[in-house]
C-alpha cells in the first residue's frame, strides 16, 4: 500500500568526519558523515536530501524534549558517590576473603 509522509526536504549539514574512516570503508553500516554523492554512489539510488517528519505526523519521534539543567558539580558527587561505594565494598571483600581482619587484631594484642 501507500503511505503518505508529510515533512520537508532539508540538506544535512557538513559534519566533521571521523578519525581513520575512508568513504570505501567495507562496513556500510557505520557511517561517520552523510554524503548524499558518496551514498548514492553506494546505495545505487538517486538521493537528493533528507526528509524531516512533521512533529505531527504518524511514526514522528517526541521532538520537544524537555531540557535538562544539571550543573556538572552534581554530575562530580554521583561519580564520587559510586567510587566511594565501590572502594568500601573492596575493602569489605578483602577483609571478608583474606586473613588480614585477623592479623590486625593479632598485632593489636600483641602490643
Amino acid at each position: 500500500g501507500s503511505v503518505n509522509i508529510a515533512g520537508q526536504i532539508a540538506l544535512p549539514s557538513k559534519n566533521i568526519m571521523l578519525k581513520n574512516m575512508s568513504p570505501d570503508a567495507q562496513v556500510v553500516e557505520r557511517i561517520a558523515e552523510i554524503d548524499l554523492a558518496k551514498l548514492s554512489a553506494i546505495s545505487g539510488f538517486k538521493l537528493s536530501g533528507l526528509v524531516q517528519l512533521a512533529p505531527e505526523s504518524e511514526g514522528a519521534l517526541m521532538t520537544n524534549w524537555p531540557t535538562v539543567n544539571i550543573s556538572p558539580m552534581k554530575h562530580q558527587a554521583y561519580a564520587f558517590q559510586w567510587f566511594s561505594m565501590a572502594l568500601a565494598l573492596v575493602i569489605l571483600l578483602l577483609f571478608a576473603n583474606t586473613n588480614l581482619l585477623t592479623l590486625l587484631k593479632q598485632k593489636t594484642t600483641n602490643k
